[in-house]
């Protein structure tokens, strides 16, 4: 259930699924008032970009996925009919991984599942930097508790 992972969040203990979708309407009204700014004022973009870049920066701007919610965004949004969770000892060379961190409180709910990156070729994708190791993070995760092929 993508509500209770998500409250399981530090910080996203309230958080719902309606709420979510009255922010994102919002968020698109903002950027289309910025838009007329941009025309109003002659100055294209200027606002739109401001305002995309203040909603990227909103940490409330975020959404637990469990892993089963992920295989079927894939499937579904991205044409990867064999999106799938495949065994930690699976070991092709490009997944998607989930990592835990253990906060004591979180384990009961995906494993303590934290964060998902891109593996490929023996290379970790994280927020558009690349580690050669989940240590190299320097995110204190304590392992992969999800592999997802495609």
């Amino acid at each position: 259930n993508i509500e209770n992972f998500t409250q399981s969040f530090a910080g996203f203990d309230k958080w719902t699924l309606a709420n979510y979708i009255t922010k994102i309407n919002l968020a698109a009204e903002d950027v289309n008032s910025a838009v007329q700014k941009d025309v109003d004022s002659k100055q294209p973009g200027t606002a739109e970009k401001n305002q995309q870049m203040a909603l990227l920066n909103d940490r409330m701007f975020s959404i637990g996925m469990p892993p089963e919610a992920v295989v079927y965004y894939l499937k579904r949004m991205c044409g990867f009919d064999n999106a799938r969770q495949v065994p930690l000892n699976v070991t092709d060379n490009e997944l998607i991984i989930g990592l835990y961190r253990d906060e004591k409180n979180n384990m009961h709910i995906c494993g303590g599942l934290k964060h998902y990156v891109y593996y490929k070729d023996a290379t970790y994708y994280s927020w558009g930097k690349s580690f050669s190791s989940i240590a190299g993070m320097e995110r204190n995760y304590g392992g992969i508790c999800y592999k997802i092929a495609f």
